[in-house]
């Protein structure tokens, strides 16, 4: 009796496992079908009574894992949102404009428009196959789409990717791997990786000064770590390569306590990212008056030139120093606005022009002749990199008017005044 027993539960948990397996496997058929049925090919695949093999000519889905070196705590959520883009991010086929996930094209529109292009290839003068069929198979089996989606699959992970790493501490990057799926298909596999920081303790001035090499998690891969070569440095060696190392002091000025750019700190990867993009191309300037070694390097925020990086080139690398905002002293702006309008580092700070949020969150904007004023001295593009939608603190222009005696009166600093902000009591312009 009690064989009998455990053999029909035995039987029993057989039959739930096949009916959970068919239930998937329906789920699985219904959703390729609604693919097929966005792109227009459904109801016309139907007539050649080959929709059940088309539907088994999907792809496995691109599987998303934790390779097992990444073991810290973030990496579950990297792997979350890694998901996320695959299923919920969407991407127009610009010919036909149809927006779909990057699983479904990977996974269905891909695989079985290639197989109704075979079709169409081995049948070129079947009368059934309606013009549509052929002209939405062609396209999404032609190479060109196939690199568009992967593309944009690969940039919208790699968002992903740059939210999380940090020079100075992780940074996050995936391996593409194949692996046999089910039906014995090959399966597309990202695997994400992490790669430590490379710190250093640099000696320059007498002292020695923490920094961390500069990479990027842009190749699939690998981290993708700056150098520079003489020729960018202009140096007769033209072919020598030089590690390009981040001084902590210029996280600081960038996104940490010092920080000399506005924002929430969950937006500080934006600042990270807009570091490796001003040093992968770097746009190089000489310091008048300085040593040779040293050089500013424009940094870009938000498509916006908005400061430099103090670079200093030593015997086997190139180490960034600090962060200058463009108005700050020692950069070819704040010589012009000394030169043109009498400003000295003194006089920035009392009008806030060495703050990027007085440029969103004050009337200075509203006034056309400090705009052009600033504009002739090359800061006037300043005013548009941030945007700020509470109410603009207002005197700041009037204050600035009469400082530079743009008003007709004698100007000048009034006694028993502040500067427009205190260090951090600026609002939070959005970045």
């Amino acid at each position: 009796m009690n064989r009998t027993v455990r053999k029909n539960r035995k039987k029993a948990r057989c039959q739930a496992k096949e009916r959970v397996k068919q239930q998937k496997r329906t789920a699985k058929e219904n959703h390729a079908k609604k693919v097929l049925d966005q792109m227009g090919l459904w109801a016309n695949i139907r007539k050649f009574h080959c929709e059940w093999k088309l539907l088994h000519d999907r792809n496995p889905p691109i599987l998303v894992r934790n390779a097992g070196s990444t073991m810290d705590a973030k990496a579950d959520a990297i792997v979350k949102e890694l998901k996320a883009v695959l299923t919920h991010t969407h991407f127009e086929v610009p010919s036909i404009k149809l927006p779909l996930s990057f699983q479904d094209f990977f996974t269905v529109a891909f695989p079985i428009a290639q197989r109704l292009s075979n079709a169409i290839a081995a049948n070129p003068d079947s009368e059934e196959l309606a013009s549509e069929v052929r002209r939405v198979a062609a396209t999404f089996a032609c190479r060109e789409t196939f690199c568009e989606f992967e593309g944009a699959m690969l940039t919208a992970l790699h968002q992903v990717l740059i939210k999380y790493s940090r020079i100075n501490s992780t940074m996050y990057y995936i391996k593409v791997r194949r692996l046999k799926g089910e039906h014995d298909r090959v399966q597309s596999c990202l695997d994400l990786c992490c790669e430590h920081a490379r710190p250093a303790q640099i000696s320059i001035d007498g002292a020695r000064r923490p920094a961390y090499r500069c990479g990027h998690p842009w190749s699939p891969g690998a981290i993708h770590w700056i150098s520079w070569s003489g020729s960018v440095l202009n140096l007769p060696d033209a072919n020598r390569q030089f590690p390009v190392y981040v001084q902590q002091h210029t996280l600081d000025r960038l996104y940490g306590p010092g920080r000399r750019l506005p924002g929430r700190t969950d937006q500080d990867y934006i600042v990270h990212d807009a570091l490796w993009l001003s040093l992968s191309n770097p746009r190089i300037h000489k310091i008048s008056n300085s040593d040779r070694r040293n050089v500013l390097v424009e940094f870009e925020f938000l498509g916006r030139k908005v400061g430099y990086l103090v670079a200093r080139l030593l015997e086997d690398k190139v180490l960034i120093r600090t962060f200058l905002l463009l108005t700050m002293e020692g950069t070819p702006e704040a010589n012009t606005l000394r030169q043109r309008l009498g400003l000295r580092r003194e006089d920035m700070t009392y009008l806030g022009l060495d703050d990027l949020a007085t440029y969103a969150t004050t009337d200075l904007r509203e006034d056309l002749q400090l705009v052009a004023a600033l504009g002739d001295c090359g800061c006037g593009h300043l005013f548009d990199v941030l945007t700020y939608s509470g109410v603009r603190r207002s005197g700041i222009a009037d204050r600035a008017r009469h400082y530079l005696q743009l008003d007709g009166t004698q100007g000048g600093m009034p006694s028993g005044q502040t500067a427009v902000y205190e260090k951090g009591q600026a609002p939070d312009p959005h970045t």
